[in-house]
């Protein structure tokens, strides 16, 4: 849950930050946005282990990166937005995993008893 909440929440703001849009055109390509953030970082936190939250956080989202690359593009074209870098959006979706997996590790562990 962590991890969909902040994949959402991260992939929201960086779609914000390069998009020139207002309106109801800016909700709808934000909330598609936001809706695979929360995707990738439930699958990564999911996990239940930090390190390979952050590795499945990040492949993931450089799929759907290199998947949503051509709409990002003609977005760019057309005046709409910028292409966010690679490195941006990779760090979200690695963030969002890392955190997610840790969450979820500390919920599945027993507190030691004193």
């Amino acid at each position: 849950m962590t991890g969909a909440v902040l994949g959402a929440a991260g992939r929201a703001a960086v779609a914000l930050g390069h998009l020139h849009l207002v309106g109801g055109d800016a909700v709808l390509a934000v909330a598609i946005a936001a809706a695979f953030g929360a995707a990738i970082g439930a699958a990564a936190g999911a996990t239940s282990r930090p390190l390979v939250g952050t590795a499945v956080g990040a492949g993931l989202t450089l799929m759907i990166y290199f998947l949503t690359l051509p709409v990002a593009g003609l977005l760019q074209l057309i005046g709409a937005g910028t292409i966010p870098p690679m490195r941006e959006v990779v760090a979200v979706g690695a963030v969002a995993g890392g955190l997610g997996g840790f969450v979820g590790r500390r919920a599945t562990t027993p507190e030691r008893q004193p």
